[in-house]
């Protein structure tokens, strides 16, 4: 959960009030070992749309491993491409 928190603090300084980590990051064991968190871009009446990328937690310390100008502009790119698929005057029916 605190993993997620960081990650959703993150997205939203960061990238977008859209955007969310998933529920239940992944534990990875490589070099170090970290949480990932999968990131999912919303929309309001629709939900998650997608994943459009990963962002890494340190398990020891607690800290976001560093994520790229690069990887940040690849997630919004993704994400611009998930919302295009939606119309935006129109909710969906329920």
């Amino acid at each position: 959960d605190e993993a997620r928190r960081k990650v959703n603090g993150f997205l939203l300084n960061n990238l977008s009030y859209l955007t969310i980590g998933e529920r239940q990051p992944e534990l990875v064991v490589g070099e170090r070992v970290c949480w990932r968190v999968a990131v999912n871009h919303t929309l309001p009446g629709f939900g998650a749309l997608g994943r459009i990328g990963t962002i890494d937690v340190d398990v020891e310390t607690g800290e976001l491993q560093p994520v790229s100008p690069e990887q940040l502009k690849e997630m919004k790119q993704r994400a611009k491409a998930l919302a295009a698929r939606y119309p935006l005057d129109t909710a969906p029916t329920r």
